[in-house]
């Protein structure tokens, strides 16, 4: 059996993150290994806990949310970050979405919703509330940039990391025959002709750091 993937969770309110833990205790998937409840402390506790995903308050005393998911993909890359959120403050989503979190969901969201997310992003997926990606649709819409889906944005960001046909496919439970197609599409929509110009276009769209 493999071992449960470890969170830290971070949010203000102490009744949530109890909530939350009391939830996870009937996944065995997931397993709690630390809170906070603000950035200071939860770089502190990162600092003794690597855990492999961070379920993070957008609106914190101190330093929102997404500037801790921005400090925390630059020191951790590989750390997977679940946001929830009671506002839906576009500009905070769109600055999250570009700097790489895998997940937004409201704090609304009830306890299906909530393991579904953490489900997607373990799995090597994103995973944006329907209001979230409504909202990041339409803003990509107005700026005139090409419109990625989800999992075309997942490739994309397998590419820029250096990953392999077979790593992106492994990662995401997809064939390489389908990261290839992806890929194609990504090309096709982006008009770029390698590799190369793809990391670009992430580094650029603060898709990877």
């Amino acid at each position: 059996m493999n071992s449960p993937q470890s969170i830290i969770l971070v949010d203000d309110h102490r009744i949530v993150r109890d909530g939350i833990k009391v939830m996870l205790l009937e996944f065995p998937r997931f397993k709690v290994i630390g809170e906070a409840g603000n950035s200071d402390a939860f770089f502190e506790v990162f600092e003794r806990k690597k855990a492999d995903i961070v379920v993070l308050d957008l609106k914190m005393p101190g330093e929102n949310g997404a500037l801790v998911a921005e400090k925390l993909k630059k020191q951790s890359p590989t750390t997977k970050i679940l946001i929830h959120t009671a506002e839906a403050d576009e500009l905070l989503v769109r600055h999250c979405f570009q700097t790489g979190v895998e997940g937004m969901i409201s704090k609304e969201s009830g306890k299906e919703t909530y393991l579904e997310a953490l489900e997607s992003i373990a799995d090597g997926k994103t995973y944006y509330g329907g209001q979230f990606t409504s909202m990041l649709t339409t803003s990509m819409s107005e700026t005139n940039e090409p419109q990625l889906t989800a999992r075309e944005i997942d490739v994309l960001k397998g590419f820029a990391k250096g990953l392999s046909y077979k790593e992106i496919a492994s990662d995401l439970n997809i064939s390489a025959r389908t990261v290839e197609t992806h890929k194609k599409n990504i090309h096709e929509k982006l008009n770029v002709n390698s590799t190369a110009e793809l990391v670009k276009y992430a580094i650029k769209q603060g898709i990877v750091l």
